[in-house]
């Protein structure tokens, strides 16, 4: 699922990037202009639903380190049994599997930090374009 929703953002960002600006009359740039104003509405509304993703994904990890650490207690509770799981006392076993889980966080947010980039950069260049033309034809 989260593949496919990573697909439906940078199909929506391609649509944002692919609009043509016609400013050859002025009844084209108020067409533009309203356009633009429609991709920005949209843009802000994906750049939410990111956020939302981005924390859903924060929520799991923070769930999973609570997990781990109620697991590792429970493991120190009986210290032979965590002996014959791993070899390790506890501290080691908990920081190795955390470090794994914050690889799998890091590598699961990265792809929606650079969608909110890509949004942002776009808005600010609508916003730019909105500016232009308003200092002259309209």
């Amino acid at each position: 699922m989260i593949k496919m929703r990573l697909d439906y953002y940078y199909k929506l960002i391609k649509e944002v990037e692919d609009l043509e600006i016609d400013t050859s009359t002025p009844s084209k740039l108020r067409k533009t202009l309203i356009e633009l104003k429609r991709k920005k509405r949209i843009l802000k509304r994906l750049k939410k639903k990111v956020v939302e993703d981005i924390r859903d994904i924060e929520v799991g990890y923070l769930i999973k380190r609570i997990a781990i650490r109620r697991e590792i207690e429970d493991y120190e509770a009986n210290p032979s049994l965590l002996k014959k799981l791993a070899g390790k006392d506890s501290h080691t076993l908990r920081l190795k599997v955390l470090k794994k889980i914050e690889k799998d966080r890091e590598a699961r947010i990265k792809p929606y930090n650079e969608i909110r980039e890509k949004i942002n950069k776009l808005i600010n260049d609508i916003d730019e374009i909105i500016k232009q033309p308003s200092k002259g034809r309209i």
